[in-house]
């Protein structure tokens, strides 16, 4: 469903597609893409046509531990300008598709189970896969399709800054801000006792601030969700935004920055307005 944000009481703009659960993404052209698993392909339409996939990728197959009931597409991902599709199998294993040439660019095992979250950078030099247990993250070159060693590895939230240069890291109690470019940890912000399990991240587009937002924690008596609002340089907190009664589960800045918008687990999607904080 898409919302025109200019006039948000005017009737929403629904696309169907076949199935059941879909990943979607838009390009800086404005095409909106949407990925579905469907038993062992990944599927591509460019939504205003849901009739036929404009893409379809079949895993390959191969030796692995489960079988051909478990084995699946568990998450795609697609980047838009190197057209690139990467897809995870429930048995852990990466694939880097390139849509233009039709050929695996890579696969390699990428962790021992099914991973959840998948996230190329916005440059698409750098790709994200997350895990639900162990080793729970790990970054990728995708040119070489070779492991970032100095990466962080357990955590659950992620968000890249547009110029690809810091990733955030959400982990139980605080947020860490990596350096790509350095490999390294350059600044290390405390969560506050209701914001201890972060679960949604977003850079603003100028790279300064970094919103993010929390679980709802059983026990504490929190009414509201926390969205904290953050300033990279400084490591400062300079706004706390109220108005979710349960978890934040996206964020996500307007392309000048003046406006968050949050996403609720109860279904509400809130506006704040950022101009008087930043």
């Amino acid at each position: 469903m898409l919302w025109d944000v200019s006039q948000p009481s005017s009737p929403l703009t629904c696309f169907n597609l076949p199935g059941g659960v879909y990943n979607v993404s838009v390009s800086s052209e404005g095409r909106i893409f949407a990925t579905g698993p469907d038993d062992k392909t990944a599927k591509v339409w460019n939504i205003g046509n849901s009739e036929t996939p404009i893409i379809t990728f079949t895993l390959p197959d191969e030796e692995r531990s489960l079988s051909d009931q478990q084995w699946q597409v568990s998450k795609a991902a697609f980047a838009h300008n190197s057209n690139k599709l990467a897809c995870v199998d429930s048995d852990g294993m990466l694939y880097v598709w390139d849509v233009h040439q039709q050929h695996i660019q890579h696969a390699f095992k990428a962790h021992d189970e099914g991973i959840p979250s998948l996230t190329f950078s916005p440059n698409e030099k750098l790709l994200v896969s997350i895990t639900g247990t162990g080793p729970r993250s790990r970054m990728w070159n995708v040119e070489s399709g070779e492991s970032i060693e100095a990466f962080p590895n357990r955590f659950r939230a992620i968000a890249f800054s547009d110029c690809s240069t810091l990733v955030a890291c959400g982990r139980i109690r605080e947020l860490l801000i990596w350096d790509t470019v350095q490999c390294e940890i350059v600044l290390t912000l405390p969560l506050p006792q209701d914001s201890l399990h972060p679960y949604a991240l977003a850079f603003s587009p100028c790279g300064g601030y970094l919103a993010s937002g929390a679980w709802w924690i059983r026990g504490l008596g929190i009414k509201k969700c926390p969205v904290l609002l953050w300033d990279v340089k400084t490591g400062e907190k300079i706004a706390d935004f109220r108005g979710h009664p349960s978890d934040i589960q996206c964020l996500a800045f307007s392309p000048d920055g003046s406006i968050l918008a949050s996403g609720g687990f109860e279904g509400t999607i809130v506006l704040w307005d950022l101009k008087a904080f930043l």
